[in-house]
């Protein structure tokens, strides 16, 4: 069994040379990205900044489901870019009303 213990000033500065937090345990740095822990791996690519915007446009909208798509734009629409969406005349923000009138 394993026994949780709070973070020791020991430990603080263990995070210093490298070695992350994760909870109220220190991450070896060989394992740390498996986790989330550290924030200089995150990927700066066109594409993770497409994802983040997609995501951003989803939430926006109202995290609408597949059914919802296909009301607001028809067969096509869950497999359509938010850009598509929008040439089609209905943005993210303008999504929820688009639906509530369908």
């Amino acid at each position: 069994m394993v026994e949780t213990t709070e973070t020791t000033a020991e430990q603080l500065n263990e995070y210093d040379k490298g070695e992350y937090l994760f909870g109220s345990m220190l991450l070896d740095p060989r394992v740390q990205h498996y986790f989330g822990a550290d924030d200089r791996i995150a990927s700066k690519t066109d594409a993770g900044a497409a994802r983040s915007a997609g995501i951003q446009n989803f939430i926006l909208a109202g995290r609408p489901s597949k059914s919802d798509f296909v009301r607001v734009y028809g067969s096509k629409g869950p497999s359509w870019t938010w850009a598509q969406r929008e040439a089609a005349g209905v943005s993210a923000e303008q999504f929820q009303a688009a639906l509530a009138k369908k």
